[in-house]
C-alpha cells in the first residue's frame, strides 16, 4: 500500500510538472532554442530585450558594446536620462547614447581608452566580465 501511494504521488507530480511546463512555455520567437526560451521570454516580458520586426530574436547574432550596455542598464534598473551624453567622443550621437552615459556614470563601462567607447564593436568576454564585476560591485 505504501509503495502504491509513493508511486501515485510521483506520477501525479510528474503529470502536474509536465502540464505546467506546457502552459508556461510560450515560444515567442521561432529562432530561439528551447533551452533558452524561458530566459529570453522573461527578459522580453521585462522589456530588457526585444526581437526584430520580422518576428525573430536573432539568437545567433553577436552582441555589440552598445546593446550590451543597454541590456545592463535595463537589468539593473538604472535611470536613463534621454538627454545625457557620455564622455566618449564616438558615442555622442549614437542610438545608445543615453544608455552609455548612464552606464558610464554608474561605473559599469570605462571605454577602450583615448576617449573611445566603440559602441559598434563586439563585446569581448573580458569586457563582459568587467561590466558584470563593475555592475554588481564584485
Amino acid at each position: 500500500m505504501k509503495h502504491k501511494l509513493i508511486a501515485t504521488g510521483i506520477l501525479a507530480g510528474s503529470i502536474l510538472s509536465y502540464s505546467s511546463n506546457i502552459l508556461a512555455d510560450t515560444h515567442k520567437f521561432p529562432d530561439v532554442p528551447t533551452w533558452a526560451d524561458k530566459s529570453v521570454n522573461y527578459l522580453v516580458d521585462k522589456q530588457v530585450l526585444n526581437g526584430y520586426p520580422d518576428g525573430t530574436f536573432g539568437s545567433n547574432d553577436s552582441l555589440d558594446r552598445a546593446s550590451a550596455t543597454k541590456i545592463m542598464t535595463k537589468v539593473l534598473g538604472i535611470q536613463i536620462d534621454p538627454n545625457a551624453k557620455p564622455s566618449f567622443t564616438d558615442s555622442q550621437n549614437h542610438w545608445a547614447t543615453p544608455y552609455i552615459a548612464a552606464a558610464e556614470k554608474a561605473g559599469i563601462v570605462k571605454g577602450e581608452g583615448n576617449g573611445i567607447f566603440n559602441p559598434s564593436g563586439k563585446v569581448t568576454r573580458a569586457a563582459m566580465a568587467t561590466m558584470l564585476v563593475n555592475a554588481y560591485k564584485l
